[in-house]
C-alpha cells in the first residue's frame, strides 16, 4: 500500500492536487482518501496484484485469463498517457472480466469468496473517502472521470462531450462491511491543464447522508484549484433561460418594444 501526506499549511491544494495526480498517473489503484479537518487527507493506493488478490482466491482458469487480458489494456492506456483510441479495447476487457465472473456464479458458489470478488471487480478504479480523524467508516466515494471503465463505456459514441455525471450517476467501492452504493454529487478538474477529474458521492444510506455532505465538502477544500468547472457554463444558461427573458419582458412591459 501507498500512502501520500498532503501538508496542513497554505500550500494544501496544491499539494493535495499534486498528490492524486501523482496516484492518478501511475500504474497504481486509488483505493482511498482518509479526510482531516481542513482540507488535509492521506491517499490510500494498491498495486495491480494486491488490489486483486480476492480474485486470485477464486483459483479460476478463464477468470485469471480474463483478468491477465484486462491488466494489458489496462497498463497499456495508461502508459500511452490515456490514449482515447485504446479506450474501448480497456472496456472491452473489463467487462469481459465482470461476464467470466457471473459465468463461473452457481448458487453453491455464492459464497462470500465469490461475492468478495464481484464487489472488488465492480468497485474497480473507484475509491472510499473516509475521515481520518473518525472511525472508519466509509462516508463517500469517488472515481475519476479518465480511469473508471464503466464511464467510458456510456462516453463511447461520444468521446468529445463534457465530462458529465449522467456517465457515472452511481459506483460502489471495496472496503465496506457491506456491498453499499454511492450517487453523484460535485466533480473537480485537479488542474486546467489536466484531463483528469474527480467526482466525488454521496452515500445512499440516509443514516450517513449527513456525514456523507460534511466530509465530501471537507474534502473538496483540498483538491478544488478553483471555481466549479461548470460554473461559466451553468451562469450562461442561467442567463439565457431566466434572467434574460426576465429582463426582455420587463424592457417589454415598460416600453412595447424592446
Amino acid at each position: 500500500m501507498t500512502t501520500v501526506q498532503a501538508p496542513a499549511e497554505s500550500l494544501t491544494r496544491i499539494h493535495g492536487r499534486g498528490a492524486l495526480l501523482s496516484i492518478l498517473e501511475k500504474e497504481t489503484i486509488l483505493t482511498g482518501i482518509k479526510v482531516f479537518d481542513g482540507g488535509r487527507f492521506v491517499v490510500e493506493a494498491e498495486d495491480w496484484s494486491s488490489y486483486w488478490q480476492p480474485l486470485h482466491k477464486l483459483g479460476h482458469k478463464k477468470v485469471e485469463e480474463n483478468l491477465d487480458a484486462l491488466h494489458s489494456a489496462w497498463r497499456d492506456y495508461l502508459r500511452s498517457g490515456f490514449n482515447s483510441l485504446l479506450r474501448q479495447e480497456f472496456c472491452f476487457r473489463y467487462f469481459s472480466l465482470l461476464d467470466g465472473l457471473l459465468s463461473i456464479y452457481t448458487e453453491s458458489d455464492a459464497n462470500q469468496s465469490w461475492l468478495h470478488a464481484l464487489h472488488t471487480a465492480l468497485g474497480f478504479e473507484c475509491f472510499r473517502i473516509a475521515s481520518a480523524t473518525a472511525d472508519s467508516e466509509i462516508l463517500g466515494a469517488g472515481t475519476c472521470t479518465i480511469r473508471n471503465p464503466c464511464y467510458f463505456l456510456a462516453k463511447l459514441r461520444m468521446p468529445d462531450v463534457l465530462d458529465d455525471p449522467q456517465f457515472l450517476p452511481i459506483i460502489t467501492v471495496v472496503g465496506t462491511e457491506k456491498p453499499e452504493l454511492f450517487y453523484h454529487y460535485r466533480q473537480y478538474a485537479l488542474s486546467p491543464d489536466s484531463p483528469i477529474s474527480l467526482m466525488f458521492y454521496l452515500a445512499v444510506s440516509e443514516e450517513k447522508r449527513s456525514a456523507s455532505f460534511r466530509l465530501i465538502n471537507s474534502l473538496a477544500g483540498g483538491v478544488s484549484y478553483g471555481i466549479d468547472p461548470r460554473t461559466r457554463e451553468r451562469a450562461k444558461r442561467l442567463y439565457q433561460k431566466i434572467i434574460r427573458p426576465i429582463v426582455e419582458t420587463d424592457q417589454l412591459n415598460d416600453s412595447g418594444t424592446l
